[in-house]
């Protein structure tokens, strides 16, 4: 691999993959050694997303592949129950349904950003681009997210 001649100094450098830091809807695939532990999908850089993992997982390799929005949901359902990677079985945690058009529509109405309802909700701003992105959330995300909203839990899931 050739190097720019100010960096050939550095034994251990590498290339930072352009492709590699834009937004796109993916799935991570994290091995510690020749086990699967994780798989994971995101809308944000994937190196970004893996780091994440970092602190709380244990894990040596990672992979990714970009995927289509509509199949990312149901593939990493699919993928999850055919190999049992330790950590998602772990974690399983059950998740409610929400209806994003609702959501949309009652942020639309109380004119309120994804940013002011995180802060009034407690929610991560990421988690809730998140739930809006896959319309799944966990039921206490649900609760404190209707209540920030004024609005019943049973309102915005389907």
């Amino acid at each position: 691999m050739r190097f720019p001649k100010e960096l050939i100094e550095f034994e251990n450098i590498k290339e930072i993959q352009i492709d590699d830091l834009k937004l796109s809807k993916s799935m991570y695939f994290l091995y510690d050694e020749n086990e699967l532990v994780y798989i994971g999908q995101t809308i944000y850089p994937p190196s970004s997303r893996i780091l994440v993992h970092c602190g709380n997982k244990k894990f040596t390799r990672a992979y990714y592949v970009k995927v289509d929005k509509k199949e990312i949901s149901a593939l990493e359902e699919r993928l999850i129950s055919k190999f049992k990677p330790r950590y998602n079985i772990m974690s399983r945690v059950f998740k409610l349904e929400i209806d994003s058009e609702k959501l949309r529509n009652i942020l639309k109405k109380k004119k309120m950003t994804s940013p002011k309802l995180a802060k009034k909700s407690k929610v991560p701003t990421h988690v809730i681009k998140y739930i809006r992105w896959s319309g799944r959330a966990k039921p206490e995300t649900v609760d404190r997210i209707a209540q920030a909203l004024g609005v019943d839990p049973k309102d915005l899931i389907i």
